[in-house]
C-alpha cells in the first residue's frame, strides 16, 4: 500500500440500517453493536484497499487449493440446496473466490456469471475451469445484466456496507428470482461462545464478549459478524422476502475430521439449534414490486 495511505477507518453509523444507535460491544478487540438492527460490526476496520490486497496474495488460496477434492464435495452439497429453491434461468455468483462453485453450476442454468476482487483467483478459475470472471465488487460493474438467481457465499461479511450490497443485489434480481446468501454466524456460534469463555478464565487473543479476535488477526476478514435476525433484517430491509433459513454445511475436510463435521451439522439441522457456524438464506424478488 502506498506511503501515507491509511490502512484503517472509523466508522459513526450502522453498516447495515445506517443508524446512529451504536455502542462498543467490546472496545478492546474493536467491535460494536447496533441497538436498531442487531450488526455486530469492527470499528476500526480496514480499507477496502487494505482487503484487496490481503486477499491478492498469492499464497491466500492456498489451503483451498490443498483441500480442492474436499471442496468439491462442499460445492456439490451446496448446488443441490441451490437447485431446490432456484428458479430456471441465469446465475451470478457474486465473490466468486477461484470458481468453484461457477464450475458446478455451470450444467445447471442458461447462463453463469461471477465476481471477484481477488487477481489471483481469477486467474486461477480462467486457467483450471475455464470462467471469465468480472474483476471488481457487485456495486462497482455497472455492465452486470439482471439475472434469475443470485448467489453471495460468505462474501456479505467482508463487504464495506452490506446495506450497499443487498441493494444493488435487489436490483439484479429479475422479479420472481432468487437470491442465496450465506455467511458465518460468527457471534451465536457454539465455537465462538467457547472461545469467549475461555478467554474469561484466561485470556487468549480472543474477545472475552464475542470470541472472536481483531481482524489483523485473522486470514479472513470479517468486517460484519451476523446472526440470523440481523441478516434477515438485512435482506428483508432491501426488498426481498425470505423464504428459507437455515444451517450453511460449509466445511471441507477428510477422514475423521469429515465425519466430526458432518455429525455436527446434522445435529444442529435436526435439533434446529441457533449455534451452528454459519447460516443458509434464500429469498424471492416479488414478482410484483414494491
Amino acid at each position: 500500500m502506498g506511503k501515507g495511505m491509511s490502512r484503517v477507518e472509523y466508522l459513526n453509523s450502522c453498516i447495515l440500517c445506517t443508524s446512529q444507535q451504536i455502542n462498543y460491544l467490546d472496545r478492546t478487540y474493536g467491535f460494536m453493536k447496533c441497538s436498531a438492527c442487531g450488526l455486530v460490526f469492527d470499528n476500526p476496520r480496514p480499507t477496502q484497499a487494505t482487503i484487496a490486497e490481503h486477499y491478492s496474495k498469492p499464497e491466500q488460496y492456498d489451503e483451498w487449493f490443498a483441500l480442492l477434492k474436499a471442496r468439491q464435495r462442499l460445492w456439490r452439497r451446496r448446488i443441490r440446496k441451490v437447485r431446490r429453491h432456484a428458479v430456471p434461468g441465469s446465475l451470478l455468483d457474486v465473490g466468486a473466490g477461484i470458481g468453484e462453485f461457477l464450475s458446478v453450476a455451470r450444467p445447471f442454468f442458461t447462463e453463469v456469471t461471477g465476481t471477484e476482487i481477488s487477481t489471483s483467483a481469477i486467474s486461477f478459475a480462467s486457467e483450471n475451469f475455464g470462467l471469465s470472471l468480472l474483476q471488481g465488487t457487485v456495486e462497482s460493474l455497472p455492465q452486470l445484466r439482471p439475472v434469475d438467481n443470485l448467489t453471495m457465499f460468505h462474501v456479505l461479511e467482508h463487504v464495506a456496507s452490506p446495506k450497499s450490497t443487498l441493494e444493488r443485489c435487489y436490483g439484479l434480481v429479475k422479479p420472481g428470482g432468487r437470491l442465496f446468501v450465506c455467511v458465518p454466524n460468527d457471534v451465536r456460534a457454539w465455537p465462538s461462545r467457547l472461545r469467549a469463555l475461555k478467554s474469561r478464565i484466561r485470556p487468549n487473543g480472543k474477545s472475552a464478549i464475542t470470541g472472536l479476535p481483531r481482524w489483523e488477526e485473522t486470514t479472513e476478514i470479517h468486517l460484519s459478524h451476523f446472526t440470523a435476525r440481523s441478516l434477515t433484517f438485512g435482506v428483508v430491509a432491501a426488498g426481498f422476502r425470505v423464504l428459507f433459513l437455515r444451517n450453511d454445511p460449509f466445511y471441507a475436510a477428510y477422514g475423521l475430521r469429515l465425519a466430526l463435521h458432518s455429525a455436527n451439522y446434522f445435529v444442529h439441522e435436526t435439533l434446529r439449534l441457533p449455534t451452528y457456524q454459519c447460516i443458509w438464506l434464500v429469498a424471492e424478488k416479488p414478482a410484483t414490486l414494491r
